[in-house]
């Protein structure tokens, strides 16, 4: 029926991606990422100030990018520190400083870290960093397989935040991560993830999404989004018959 979609009478309803407790039984919902994270920022910058090495304050739209940038940052960082039993701060200051002479990378984390240094192992033929962080004692070896499983973070210091690792936050010299972990604990409680529309209760699925009358988001379809979606439909159905081919050509191979 393609005069409905010719004269703007087809729309998608789009269903909220998180949802934050307002009062008694009510919820204030967020379509998309950027505006759940304008949200927060509003709140954290309230309580916090952020600058960059030169004393200069990032600006609201600075902050906002910076926060959307990193998004995942804390998630990435805790992740491989988790797998290698370290401290994420450490690891990450590492992984910054990893260009630099022995001598001058113990410096520098035994600056921030007191009771922790840097040598050369000459049986592994790496740089190890050790030594005690709290309770911890901590063992990195600053070898391949690091450099390797950490690609990731290291986008993200030398790509996203382009070579910047520290801030000043709230008169206090900060990391990517001191910045983002704070970000992250300052998120709200009873925040609400939606990963599906069977997530969501009845009241929370027509207050959100089907209800004419309150706060939705809805996008109009025009002919040329139908004849895209119509494409990329095809493309995965030819794609799934490829496979299903290939699948087929290969058991046959093995019964053979």
């Amino acid at each position: 029926m393609p005069d409905l979609i010719r004269h703007g009478r087809l729309y998608k309803a789009v269903p909220p991606l998180y949802g934050i407790p307002k009062g008694k039984d009510k919820m204030q919902y967020f379509t998309n990422r950027i505006e759940y994270i304008s949200f927060l920022q509003k709140t954290f910058s309230q309580k916090n100030e952020i600058s960059n090495l030169s004393k200069t304050k990032l600006a609201k739209s600075e902050m906002l990018n910076f926060i959307y940038k990193n998004d995942d940052y804390v998630y990435e960082l805790e992740a491989i520190a988790n797998r290698f039993a370290l401290d994420p701060n450490l690891l990450e200051l590492v992984l910054f400083n990893k260009d630099l002479p022995v001598a001058k990378l113990s410096s520098v984390v035994n600056k921030e870290f007191r009771f922790v240094n840097a040598h050369y192992d000459k049986t592994t033929k790496c740089i190890i960093v050790e030594g005690l962080i709290g309770s911890k004692y901590q063992y990195l070896f600053l070898n391949d397989k690091l450099i390797n499983d950490s690609k990731l973070i290291l986008d993200y210091i030398y790509t996203t935040n382009g070579g910047e690792l520290h801030y000043i936050m709230n008169d206090k010299i900060a990391s990517i991560y001191d910045i983002m972990k704070a970000f992250e604990l300052a998120s709200p409680n009873g925040l609400k993830r939606f990963k599906g529309l069977g997530e969501m209760n009845g009241i929370q699925l027509k207050t959100s999404t089907l209800d004419p009358d309150g706060d939705r988001t809805l996008i109009r379809y025009m002919l040329e989004n139908a004849k895209e979606e119509i494409e990329e439909i095809r493309v995965i159905q030819s794609n799934k018959s490829r496979l299903l081919k290939e699948i087929g050509r290969v058991t046959r191979s093995e019964l053979r």
